[in-house]
């Protein structure tokens, strides 16, 4: 039996004068799968992300637990373990791209930056430029050295969240995680970027988290889904078998509070 790829095992965070975040999350990640983390605003997505890759506030403590990346424990290494991996194996698209870019850079030198990280110095200035074309162009940017010189308030929000998703593949990692990678975004273009992070992971045969409060979503895009509450995991299974068996009374109420195309308002729960 194949190893999986990533193995979080019992994580447990807190926070100075607070419940825990997290309080026993485990699970499985095989390479090229993606699994959907699907919860309430405060459950704990987020929170087991950054865990993953290190990037916890201050106030944060990890009270237990493992987090195996190819049967390396992360968190017993500490940042000298996790430090080479961020970005390169392990990469993440966080929420609000606009946020997330720098607004006085041009969005070709900020993947620029991020791939002069990776390569070192084995790169020439023309080489560098040619790789951002190549990644601009791999997330469906039209006219990429146009685009490269364009500052993030030129860009839609949905092309800025492409240049992000170019900024986390720079290092072509094994594992991408997705923090709500639609957020503020319309239903369309929501639809496009998620379509591309799937294209993209199947040929790149990336194993991806998709962190998503919106069980449709996750049912489209998921192999396997992880229900989490109050920072517990409440339930995981694969799609189908989440959908036709839930096993526990909250997935059942996100299941029946989730519109498909033929719901009416009256159908719906809280």
């Amino acid at each position: 039996m194949t190893a999986p790829l990533l193995r979080v095992d019992g994580l447990k965070v807190g926070f100075k004068g607070a419940a825990p975040a997290l309080d026993g999350i485990s699970f499985d990640l095989g390479a090229g799968e993606t699994l959907a983390l699907v919860g309430e605003s405060g459950s704990g997505k987020s929170v087991t992300a950054l865990s993953i890759l290190g990037l916890l506030p201050p106030a944060a403590t990890i009270l237990g637990g493992r987090v195996l990346f190819d049967d390396v424990d992360l968190l017993a290494g500490g940042e000298a373990a996790v430090a080479p991996l961020r970005g390169r194996a392990i990469s993440m698209v966080f929420q609000n791209p606009r946020r997330a870019l720098d607004p006085l850079r041009r969005v070709g030198d900020a993947i620029g930056d991020v791939v002069g990280v990776h390569a070192g110095r084995r790169l020439t200035r023309a080489a560098r430029a040619a790789r951002v074309q190549d990644l601009l162009t791999a997330v469906g940017i039209p006219d990429p050295l146009r685009r490269a010189r364009a500052f993030p308030h030129e860009l839609s929000g949905g092309m800025c969240q492409r240049v992000m998703i170019a900024i986390a593949l720079a290092g072509n990692p094994r594992l991408l995680i997705a923090d709500e990678p639609t957020t503020g975004l319309d239903v369309t273009t929501q639809a496009v970027i998620l379509d591309l992070i799937g294209d993209l992971a199947d040929a790149r045969g990336m194993a991806t988290i998709l962190i998503t409060h919106d069980l449709a979503v996750a049912a489209e895009r998921a192999h396997r889904i992880l229900v989490m509450r109050r920072g517990r995991v409440v339930e995981q299974a694969p799609t189908a078998q989440l959908f036709q068996a839930p096993a526990d009374p909250y997935t059942k109420a996100l299941i029946r509070a989730t519109p498909g195309p033929d719901s009416r308002i009256g159908d719906l729960v809280r």
